[in-house]
């Protein structure tokens, strides 16, 4: 079970990472999509090794990678997102761009654009 003093350091290292990934996430125009649809959830932390080489190790055997993150879309189309306490920054940014552009274009948020195309600097014909 995680304690309040660690879910608390983790959603205050959350906090942290959306303000050092603003531009990258694009925060800016999607703020209020990420305010009003999206609902962030501490979890257990993973129970293996997260060093580097332990995932190496475990990619060369062809074990399952299970992240550990979750997201979760509802019947009224918001996302509760999952994310275990011992979260990499880096990993974190990599689920987050991978995920929100099917999000997206699943709910019909209005937002013009493909935000996949541009956080990577594609640009799209709309």
């Amino acid at each position: 079970m995680i304690s309040p003093l660690e879910r608390l350091v983790a959603y205050r290292r959350f906090l942290r990472f959306l303000d050092e990934n603003f531009d990258d996430l694009r925060l800016e125009d999607m703020g209020k999509f990420y305010e009003e649809q999206i609902s962030i959830l501490v979890t257990e932390p993973r129970p293996y090794n997260l060093s580097s080489s332990a995932l190496r190790k475990r990619r060369k055997k062809n074990q399952n990678l299970e992240t550990g993150y979750c997201f979760t879309i509802h019947h009224n189309n918001r996302v509760t997102l999952s994310i275990p306490v011992d979260f990499e920054n880096n990993e974190l940014k990599d689920e987050l761009q991978r995920n929100m552009s099917d999000f997206i274009q699943t709910q019909g948020s209005g937002l013009d654009g493909d935000y996949y195309a541009a956080m990577f600097g594609q640009e799209t014909i709309i």
